[in-house]
């Protein structure tokens, strides 16, 4: 079958692949039919590998090859499974991803008891499984202990950024998707803030006529608040507007930033600058455990670090229309409130060091603060 290159919706994409995933394993014949997973399981994992296609580990583009098979203990002693399975999420595949830069490795994915998709364990030898089975499939009187209840299942490998390749039997993809952001990115990072405070951010960021740009801002937000919380500090990171009105006297810098040209530059080809993103990223962490705050324009630009908040506080916070008073939160949190009462515009992220994360945000021509709390940070 001839290799499809596409650009993907996956809600329409879903029965496309069913239906060439069903020609390609007749085609063999002799190969059983794995039933793929529940639709909106196929499309979480697929959403998944996308999103972390686009994702680095420690500066480096991640490989991956996913496998999924309903019964993993089929594989033999070529099968490593966890004694617990693991989520299957963009942040999980890309911290295993070290483990396919070398050999012939791949995660097998299978259904949970909640018919939820999971990681199940590690194929140590996915070549030559596959290759066994194709053996099998074409051997004209296979051995009587070859007769079994395998099945062939579907399997994934992540060929570059937004590029997925799909395969079933051989070696040879039957589909190759391809995701420019539009869909799968924009999908994925509704998730990553409670919906009204995403509203706000991607209305915030700089305007682009691409949405993924505004996706990966997004994107580096997350990354840069978790990296911070990993490091069990406690810690603020302003992001404020080129356009907010400040009063004169409410931010004072402790240093300015040493070198203009380390904004988060993604406008570019994000196949070149993501190394330098996480670098920087990551430096942005670490100055963010300094006593102060970490003031950062929209475009990620530092402007200070260690920066002491001069501003009156406020009584309430508001969680929607509903009004929270702020006396029994922190000093961290009682002058990142204020700020954002006083620096219309601001975002203000107050990172605890235990790992949940508060939002203060006074939105333009709006008096009242809003606040959200999330433990997006927790482990």
């Amino acid at each position: 079958m001839n290799k499809n290159d596409m650009i993907i919706d996956i809600n329409d994409m879903i029965i496309d692949i069913e239906k060439k995933y069903e020609d390609e394993c007749l085609i063999a014949r002799k190969i059983p039919l794995a039933p793929l997973p529940p639709p909106d399981q196929f499309r979480h994992m697929l959403s998944s590998a996308l999103v972390a296609s686009r994702m680095t580990e420690e500066g480096r583009p991640i490989k991956l090859r996913l496998v999924y098979e309903q019964n993993p203990s089929q594989f033999g002693n070529i099968y490593l499974g966890f004694s617990v399975a693991v989520d299957c999420s963009p942040q999980n595949f890309t911290k295993l991803a070290p483990a396919f830069d070398f050999g012939d490795c791949a995660l097998v994915l299978s259904l949970s008891d909640k018919n939820e998709i999971e990681i199940q364990g590690i194929l140590k030898e996915q070549r030559s499984y596959r290759n066994r089975l194709r053996r099998e499939a074409y051997c004209a009187q296979p051995h009587p202990s070859q007769k079994r209840s395998n099945q062939t299942g579907l399997a994934i490998r992540v060929e570059s950024a937004g590029v997925l390749s799909l395969s079933v039997g051989t070696n040879v993809p039957f589909i190759t998707m391809q995701d420019t952001g539009e869909t799968i990115v924009q999908k994925y990072i509704s998730s990553l803030f409670p919906k009204d405070l995403n509203s706000y951010l991607l209305n915030a960021f700089p305007q682009t006529n691409v949405m993924i740009k505004k996706g990966l801002r997004l994107q580096a937000l997350d990354y840069l608040l978790t990296e911070i919380g990993q490091r069990g500090h406690g810690a603020t990171l302003l992001i404020v507007p080129p356009d907010a009105k400040k009063p004169a006297d409410e931010l004072h810098y402790a240093t300015r930033s040493f070198n203009e040209n380390l904004p988060l530059c993604l406008d570019g080809d994000i196949e070149h600058t993501e190394p330098e993103i996480v670098a920087h990223l990551n430096f942005l962490a670490q100055l963010a455990t300094v006593d102060g705050a970490l003031v950062l324009t929209d475009e990620f630009e530092l402007i200070g670090f260690a920066a002491k908040l001069r501003v009156l506080p406020v009584d309430y916070v508001y969680q929607g229309n509903k009004p929270v008073n702020i006396d029994a939160f922190g000093m961290r949190h009682n002058s990142g409130a204020g700020f954002a009462s006083a620096c219309e515009g601001a975002f203000v992220f107050v990172i605890s060091a235990d790992g949940p994360l508060s939002v203060f945000y006074r939105p333009k021509n709006c008096e009242r603060v809003q606040y959200w709390h999330t433990p997006l940070l927790l482990p």
